[in-house]
């Protein structure tokens, strides 16, 4: 409020000119490949990988499981706040609470959570199709009704197509203890 002289207000991120294309998008498609190379193309990626799977067959291969769980959920946290980011200083130019609560749970898909990272650039454009047409159907007066159930209509789809054919790692979600 002190900056901008109203609560919520910020500027917009600088377009690299790209036929509007902002600094943060893309960013997004670089750090998409970036993060597909290191996590398909290093060691450090083989042992995240591995202690998604087994910790404790990591653990007796030498690495420190604790330490490379702890490591990529935090680089992961950081990288899910840029979507935040965006909405907040590229997208809207505002800040409000709660303001990413629908699309931060269905972005929480199993690719996401398989280390598929392609997967999860397919899913985040899907996402993304169906809320631009969110938009577009409102510009074009179709009842509100619709629109709001245009991001569930999109979760089943991507339910129907994808289920089955993505598997979440074997530890996902369970604590791993040092025994």
């Amino acid at each position: 409020m002190l900056v901008y002289h109203q609560p919520g207000a910020t500027h917009e991120v600088p377009a690299f000119g790209l036929a509007g294309q902002t600094t943060l998008t893309l960013l997004r498609v670089r750090g998409g490949r970036l993060l597909h190379v290191v996590l398909n193309r290093t060691p450090w990626g083989l042992h995240v990988r591995a202690c998604g799977e087994d910790p404790g067959a990591a653990e007796a291969a030498g690495i420190d499981a604790l330490r490379t769980r702890f490591t990529a959920v935090v680089i992961g946290g950081a990288i899910a706040s840029l979507g935040g980011v965006y909405l907040a200083l590229a997208e809207l130019d505002l800040y409000s609470d709660g303001m990413t609560a629908g699309p931060g749970h269905r972005a929480r898909c199993r690719h996401l959570r398989s280390l598929d990272t392609a997967g999860s650039n397919g899913a985040a454009l899907f996402f993304g199709f169906f809320s631009a047409l969110q938009f577009s159907l409102q510009r074009a007066g179709v009842p509100s009704e619709l629109m709001q159930a245009l991001p569930y209509l999109a979760a089943v789809i991507a339910l129907a197509g994808f289920a089955g054919r993505v598997r979440a790692p074997a530890s996902d979600g369970v604590p791993y203890v040092r025994s």
